[in-house]
């Protein structure tokens, strides 16, 4: 197992969370073709905007890890506080949209690190319910969030109007 640095992720590391999105995008995209995203410069630059978006929110996290004698970024996760609805319980709760570990990284607690990190972020801001969501054909993701304790809430499907 390697021993990551989780840090705060800074604006200088955008170009290295793009690089692994771009990795996690084309990853997903390769198991299941309906999960793809533009990654091209122009689909870059937006998710470029909106990760600086995310570090001027105090509603955002972008976590980082990096590994020692390693150059580059190991992995990041980007976490959100979000409001359900004024009804829910409870009304808000943390939201993990991405997380992505460099390929040749993965499977040595990397991911577990910047779960930890959010997690704590996630208490130390009062939430006391974090949700996600996993592709169904991305069986080794689902394995990971599971051994992170999460459990099946819901069933997102969807129809192609052609």
């Amino acid at each position: 197992m390697l021993e990551p640095v989780v840090r705060d992720g800074r604006p200088e590391d955008l170009d290295e969370v793009l690089r692994l999105w771009v990795q996690m995008v084309e990853f997903h995209a390769d198991l299941d073709p309906s999960l793809r995203m533009r990654t091209d410069s122009e689909g870059q630059e937006h998710m470029r905007l909106f990760l600086q978006s995310c570090l001027d929110s105090p509603d955002s996290r972008l976590f980082v890890a990096e590994v020692s004698g390693r150059e580059g970024l190991a992995g990041f996760l980007l976490a959100h506080i979000r409001t359900v609805s004024p009804i829910a319980l409870p009304p808000a709760m943390g939201y993990i949209s991405d997380i992505c570990v460099e390929e040749a990284l993965r499977r040595q607690g990397i991911g577990r690190a910047l779960y930890l990190a959010a997690r704590e972020w996630f208490r130390e801001r009062g939430q006391s319910v974090i949700r996600l969501n996993v592709a169904t054909a991305n069986p080794v993701s689902q394995a990971f969030w599971r051994a992170m304790g999460a459990v099946e809430q819901m069933v997102v499907l969807r129809i192609e109007l052609g």
